[in-house]
């Protein structure tokens, strides 16, 4: 085999293994929880919640959970996913701050991929 096919080999094994590598492993479902307008007027606290799911072989942390507000509270179930596990991520909040803002939202960061996930509660229009 010459440079030249040497080369390709090369750049087509760096390829695949950036392609197993950029895999997505953590899945948030669902991205946003929609809430009636109506629902809001008030109320005292609203929580919602979210499933977060590792489809990969290897356990993934929950580094941080950042909510964009400080009317929004959070639970987590666990820390630490394993792999084919799920956990629940709960959003409290006050009722009528979501009316005022339209969108409320957390960041979760992760070790796995992707690295940050976005939780959103918002109004129907």
């Amino acid at each position: 085999m010459g440079w030249c096919g040497r080369l390709l080999m090369i750049l087509f094994c760096a390829s695949f293994e950036l392609s197993v590598f950029n895999q997505q492993q953590v899945f948030l479902e669902p991205r946003i929880v929609w809430i009636d307008r109506s629902e809001l007027i008030g109320a005292e606290s609203i929580k919602s919640t979210f499933t977060l799911h590792n489809r990969g072989s290897q356990k993934v942390n929950i580094l941080s959970v950042k909510p964009d507000c400080s009317c929004t509270g959070y639970h987590v179930t666990a820390k630490e996913i394993k792999p084919n596990t799920r956990i629940t991520l709960s959003l409290d909040f006050q009722g009528e701050s979501l009316l005022t803002m339209s969108e409320l939202y957390a960041v979760i960061e992760t070790d796995g991929n992707p690295r940050y996930l976005k939780a959103s509660i918002k109004v129907k229009k």
